[in-house]
This record gives C-alpha cells, sequence and structure tokens, in this order.
C-alpha cells in the first residue's frame, strides 16, 4: 500500500529527530516499511492538493493541540485532514501525553477562530499564505471537523496497563472502536544491549522531571531525580547512557493519573534498571511492578538487576510481538 505520513510537530515528520530519538511516528514508519508498505514521509504542506493526497491508500496525521507552540506544522496538517477527510483515506494519530489538551486548543480555536492566525504564531511553517482566505476556510474546515464529527480510525501508543479511555475520556469525539492502541517496546527490549556496563550512580532518571507525579516521588526518595532529556535534542543514546548509571526510571503519570506510553521504559528495561510508576496502575503485571521507589534504594545493584529483569519477562509477555504489531497496524490502514 501507498501510505502518506505527516503531522502538526517535529516528532511527526523530522527524520532528523527521529534518527536522535525514538518516538510513536517513528516506530509507526518503521513497522510500515516492515510490513512493506510504500511510505511517504513528508511535511505536511497547505499546497498538497486533494488529487495528490487521493493517490494514496491511507493518509496518517498526527494530531496536535493547534495552540501549542510545538505545532509548528499545525496549518498542513489541518489542511491535509480537510481533504484526507473528505476523501476518506485518513487515520490519525496522537502521540503527546494528556490528550486533553488537543480538545481543549480546537474548543479554543473553534469559538475564537482569528486565534489561529494571531500574530503570536507568525513564525509557524506557511503562516503567509494561510492569510489567504480560501486556505484559511479549508484549515478552520479541519478544526470543525476534529471538534464536530467523529474521529477515523485513530493510532495511539499503549502500555499494558491503559486502555483506550485515556483518549477517549479526553477526545469525545474519538470512540473506542476506532482508537487503535500499539505498543513496539518488546522489540528494544528483546535486542542486545550496545550500552557498555558501568558503575551504578546514586540517582534517579526521570522521563518527566516538572510532572507533579515526579515531583510527589522526588519528595519520598533519599537520591536525587535527574531528568532524562539531558539536551533539547534528546538523544537516545545518552538517555540508554544515562539510564544505565542510575539505580531506576521514574515513568510519570498525569492529570487524574493517567498513564501515558514514554521510550524509557523499554530503554531501562533494555539496559537491566527497574522502572517505577504508578503501581496501582502497573500491578497488574505482577508483584515486580509494586515495589516502591524508597524499596529500590535500599537494594543491592544485583537485587535491582534481578527486579528489572522480572519486571522486562512480565511487560514483554503482555506485548504483542513486532509482527504481531505492524499487522495490526496493516489491517487498519484499510478497514
Amino acid at each position: 500500500m501507498n501510505i502518506l505520513l505527516t503531522g502538526s510537530t517535529a516528532a511527526h515528520v523530522s527524520s532528523a529527530k527521529n534518527s536522535r530519538t525514538t518516538t510513536f511516528p517513528g516506530l509507526i514508519n518503521k513497522a510500515l516499511l516492515s510490513g512493506q508498505h510504500n511510505v511517504t514521509w513528508v511535511e505536511p504542506s497547505v499546497s498538497m492538493s486533494r488529487e495528490y493526497l487521493a493517490e494514496f491508500d491511507a493518509v496518517i496525521v498526527g494530531v496536535a493541540p493547534p495552540t501549542s507552540t510545538a505545532a509548528h506544522r499545525i496549518y498542513g496538517s489541518l489542511s491535509v485532514i480537510s481533504h484526507a477527510w473528505d476523501i476518506g483515506n485518513l487515520r490519525l494519530l496522537v502521540d503527546a501525553p494528556e490528550p486533553r489538551r488537543i480538545w481543549a486548543g480546537l474548543t479554543a480555536i473553534q469559538n475564537k477562530p482569528e486565534d489561529l492566525t494571531k500574530d503570536f504564531y507568525s513564525k509557524r511553517s506557511e503562516y503567509r499564505k494561510v492569510k489567504d482566505g480560501i486556505v484559511f476556510d479549508r484549515i478552520f474546515s479541519g478544526i470543525q471537523l476534529l471538534r464536530n464529527q467523529k474521529w477515523p480510525i485513530t493510532y495511539y501508543p499503549r502500555l499494558p496497563w491503559m486502555s483506550y479511555d485515556s483518549v477517549s475520556n479526553y477526545i469525545p469525539m474519538s470512540s473506542p472502536e476506532n482508537l487503535v492502541g500499539l505498543c513496539f517496546d518488546r522489540k528494544l527490549i528483546e535486542s542486545s544491549s550496545t550500552i557498555a556496563p558501568s558503575v551504578e550512580s546514586p540517582f534517579w532518571a526521570a522521563d518527566e522531571i516538572n510532572s507533579r507525579w515526579t515531583k510527589q516521588q522526588e519528595n519520598l526518595v533519599s537520591l536525587p531525580v535527574v531528568s532524562l532529556k539531558t539536551s533539547r535534542r534528546e538523544y537516545s543514546e545518552e538517555a540508554l547512557k544515562l539510564l544505565s548509571n542510575s539505580i531506576g526510571c521514574m515513568a510519570s503519570v498525569y492529570r487524574n493519573n493517567d498513564p501515558w506510553w514514554t521510550p524509557a521504559i523499554s530503554q531501562a528495561l533494555h539496559v537491566g534498571v527497574p522502572v517505577v510508576t504508578d503501581w496501582l496502575l502497573s500491578s497488574i503485571l505482577g508483584d515486580s511492578w509494586t515495589v516502591l521507589p524508597g524499596s529500590i534504594e535500599e537494594m543491592t545493584q544485583i537485587e535491582r538487576r534481578n527486579l528489572s529483569q522480572e519486571q522486562a519477562e512480565s511487560y514483554t509477555s503482555a506485548l504483542h510481538s513486532w509482527q504481531d504489531s505492524v499487522d495490526l497496524l496493516t489491517r487498519t490502514l484499510t478497514d
């Protein structure tokens, strides 16, 4: 099949970013290629015509809040959404934590359309082109479709302890039957580590250092908590090295204790350090996922390694294989 993959943020479209770090859209691209599909992975544009988009069997568009500063390519993605929705080959992708922000942004722009092109967003891609009335109308129709119509099949990154309601509870126009959760973590965890063994250091590594949950955990542990995002570019290699030197990884939950996928989980288990998250959620995988951070601090390095191995075994057993995930993705491209 011929697939167009695009979206609103750098994670959705930037080959440079995706070569440096693990992202859900990047994994979608690899899965599509593994499934022998022809993938056109490009930045969206308001110049993409209906005729051009109709040439694809499926058009996958990453969605972001239209009010977000990270949504640098939102105009092009909304234009593509408007066309592909009408064609009938549209698939959506939600990859960032707290999907409620998408709905809030859509609502804000629907109520005040002029804010879509206010001066604050003048650095966005194709900002000047949107000043054209015809282009603006098409882009705003994308907002209205997302805000008022039932969403087509939508991909989101899942964890063994999360379900579709992590999306549907916050985006009312998404529906359980059209939400497809995918997780490709098993392949990384089971692959051979290229990170050289290192001396364990007394600190925790956190995927979201500023989240409320992480701050709460920081107050409960004796060792310092450092961010996995050591630079704006978020190199996976740097994250793996940092994790391999830590005593464990803190995988944050968000508002209402909602979980969200992070590559930090598979990266930590890959290098042999344990993961802590909200144990009330992760406990469905067994006792190894209920150990509290304070207890992990009291363990020896060998005990922590053994705990990580137990976690990895229960985590991977709850996931589809790489090929099964690729097959699921393929089946939903034309359903």
